[in-house]
This record gives structure tokens, C-alpha cells and sequence, in this order.
């Protein structure tokens, strides 16, 4: 009786790991699914995040369009009027004196140079306003994990019928117990 009593107490103990099991299995279950749901909202979040930065960036270039155009404009306007004023001009018959002519053709000279400048600077002003800049995002987003729910696996001793002998029963528990420990 005493080796039966240790059998029942080892299936009894080894019914209550199992069910331990079980419900930690659950547990894990629950809590992955938990977190799939929230990585989904945060990829879902950012995602919408980075539409918007978008759709501003669009709005913003163009409304610097008008701008970039105005600008075009009053660099074609400063740069006629330094080419009137830096014409080449004759002499007039009053103005013969050597020091006033050689200042003169100095002006002329740094005409050149000054159109250069100012064709630069105009270039310079508007090549940083037609950049639109375009930012990536790179996520990690978790897949899905689908957990299964073990199945309660079929017990050697259900499958006993009444009608069975002592040494059948140790058989079949010994079984039962080395089926829960694995």
C-alpha cells in the first residue's frame, strides 16, 4: 500500500506541474498577443507621423515657389541694371584728362568682376531654396507570433479499461510520470 500511496502523491504532483504549465503557457499567450497589438498602434502611429512630415514638406516647397520666382525676377532686374551701368561709355570731349580716363577704364575693369559676384551670389541664393529634403524612417516592426495553446495530451492510464492487473497499473503510471517529465 505504501508504494501506492508514493505513486498516487507523484501523479498527484505531477497533475499540478502540468496544469502549472498550462497556465503559464496562457499567460505567455496573452501577453504576446498584448504586445503585437501595441507594436501595431506604434508602427501604425509612426507611420501616419512620417505621412504628415511629408505632406508638409510638399506644402512647404510650394509655397516657396511664389518666392523663388520673385527672387529670379529682382536678380534679372539688379543684374540689367549693372550692365547699363557698367557699359562701356566714350569719352566726352570734356573729359580728356589722363587720371580721369585711367579711373574710368578701372571701373570698367571691375564691371566684369562685379557681374561674376553677383551672378554667383544670385545662383547661391537659389540653389538652397529648391532642395526638398526627403527622410526615410526605418521601424522594426515585430510579426505577428502566433502561440498555440498545448493540447492536454492523452494520459496512459485513461486508456486502462476496468478490468486490468497491479502490474499493469505500475506500467501505465510509470509511463504517465515519464510522459509529464518530458
Amino acid at each position: 500500500m505504501n508504494a501506492l500511496a508514493y505513486l498516487l502523491g507523484a501523479s498527484i504532483a505531477a497533475n499540478a506541474l502540468l496544469g502549472w504549465a498550462w497556465i503559464d503557457a496562457r499567460d505567455a499567450r496573452t501577453v504576446a498577443e498584448q504586445q503585437r497589438d501595441q507594436t501595431r498602434a506604434d508602427a501604425t502611429a509612426v507611420s501616419d507621423a512620417v505621412e504628415a512630415l511629408d505632406n508638409l514638406a510638399k506644402k512647404r516647397a510650394a509655397a516657396t515657389k511664389p518666392v523663388q520666382a520673385a527672387a529670379r525676377a529682382a536678380a534679372v532686374a539688379v543684374q540689367q541694371r549693372a550692365t547699363q551701368r557698367l557699359l562701356p561709355r566714350r569719352p566726352s570731349p570734356t573729359t580728356t584728362a589722363p587720371a580721369l580716363q585711367a579711373c574710368v577704364q578701372r571701373w570698367e575693369g571691375e564691371g566684369e568682376a562685379m557681374k561674376t559676384v553677383i551672378a554667383i551670389a544670385a545662383a547661391a541664393a537659389l540653389a538652397g531654396c529648391g532642395t526638398v529634403r526627403t527622410v526615410q524612417v526605418k521601424v522594426p516592426v515585430q510579426v505577428e507570433c502566433r502561440v498555440q495553446t498545448p493540447a492536454r495530451p492523452a494520459m496512459p492510464l485513461e486508456a486502462l479499461g476496468l478490468a486490468y492487473d497491479v502490474d499493469t497499473w505500475v506500467a501505465q503510471v510509470i509511463a504517465k510520470v515519464a510522459l509529464r517529465e518530458a
